[in-house]
């Protein structure tokens, strides 16, 4: 309610009150009980007034109100996150684009796409299109395109196309600038930008010591739990399915597991690790082993703390452990012991070890890019 308002409200009460003080002096049947009644009337209509004019507020008085150029204002007509804008739209004729590459103060040499979408607009829809765009060569670009205003509400997305994680910034007014003219010129710096690294190889099958520390990784051999298949005192070269020999084996086994982002300057971001089935008609029935237990060896502190029992991640749902951001040159050597339930193996129990970033094993970015390539060990069972 305005000030005018509150004065004038204020000043019919004052008059009912006494109008009716004066009702009771007179009593009923007089002048002054005719002027108790019309007091009486005048507080009732004041109050009734000062309810309802609040009930209003309540009800209408917080919905915010957006400009759209050559569209009369209308509340509540964009989404909620949109920010609230003001001021005379202007045509933005001319935008620089500059970028700045995470771990550097100086401009960077970033390449990717500026794109700008209506407010409220998910730029991971497939369906989504752009109002204008900008393409970063040598990290930085212009756009004239003359297709965006001032004091404007726009959602805005950096895509990096692979090469660099793409950024959603949400619903923005790419500018607030003010001018006498009908186009104006502006820049705006998107800084943080990640260059996206490598997944380092999680195991060398062919490495003894990381295959169980047994004297040789030929699973025909007597006395080798786990190793790969075929003749030959060493059999797995880097990269071979790891098979558990169940007639052969004591019930356990571990592996020496290396969590790694490669590169200086690169990031592996929100990695992720997952036991999943190798395909939809291959897997385990998730019951195969009583407990999974992981432990530190060497390397960086990038295994979460209270992770040492992770059984209940070796599950039909497939559930994933975050591991965070990683940024490059770090590394952690783990121990995973796994105890097998062996009257629960058979051939067909096939499941790999992924590792992953954005939060997935196969997670897209906010502009639907991949990433990092995902890397794995493939682990069979033998009777």
């Amino acid at each position: 309610m305005s000030t005018l308002g509150i004065v004038i409200a204020a000043i019919f009460l004052v008059v009912g009150a006494i109008s009716v003080i004066g009702g009771y002096i007179g009593g009923r049947g007089t002048p002054r009980g005719a002027m108790k009644a019309f007091g009486s009337l005048l507080i009732l209509v004041t109050v009734s007034g000062l309810v309802l004019t609040s009930l209003n507020v309540m009800s209408f008085g917080g919905q915010p109100t957006y400009s759209i150029p050559g569209a009369p204002a209308t509340p509540g007509d964009a989404p909620a996150a949109a920010p609230v804008v003001s001021g005379q739209p202007k045509i933005i004729s001319s935008l620089r684009i500059n970028s700045v590459i995470a771990g550097s103060n100086a401009r960077g040499t970033a390449t990717g796409l500026y794109n700008i979408y209506e407010a409220g607009t998910n730029p991971k829809d497939p369906l989504a299109t752009t109002i204008d765009y900008g393409a970063l060569s040598g990290g930085t670009c212009t756009t004239t395109n003359s297709s965006i205003f001032t004091n404007t509400a726009y959602r805005a997305a950096y895509n990096g196309e692979d090469t660099y994680y793409s950024k959603d910034f949400g619903d923005i007014v790419i500018s607030t600038m003010t001018s006498d003219s009908s186009t104006v010129s502006d820049v705006i710096t998107i800084g943080g930008i990640q260059t996206i690294g490598s997944f380092g190889d999680l195991i060398d099958e062919s490495s003894i010591t990381a295959m169980n520390g047994q004297n040789n990784t030929n699973v025909s051999e007597v006395y080798s739990e786990i190793g790969c298949a075929g003749s030959g005192w060493s059999n797995c070269t880097d990269g071979s399915t790891i098979i558990y020999d169940e007639s052969q084996g004591d019930g356990d086994f571990y592996l020496l597991i290396d969590i790694q982002c490669d590169g200086s300057t690169e990031f592996c971001a929100n990695t992720v690790l997952a036991f999943v089935a190798e395909s939809t008609t291959v897997g385990p029935e998730w019951n195969e082993f009583s407990s999974i237990t992981v432990s530190h060896v060497s390397g960086s502190a990038i295994w979460p703390a209270g992770k040492s029992d992770i059984t209940n991640y070796f599950d039909r749902g497939q559930p994933t452990l975050n591991l965070g951001d990683l940024t490059g040159g770090q590394s952690e050597t783990l121990r995973f012991t796994f105890n097998v339930v062996e009257s629960a193996t058979d051939t067909n129990d096939d499941f790999l070890i992924i590792v992953d970033d954005l939060g997935a094993v196969g997670g897209l970015d906010p502009c639907r890019n991949g990433g990092a390539s995902s890397v794995q060990i493939d682990i069979d069972f033998q009777t």
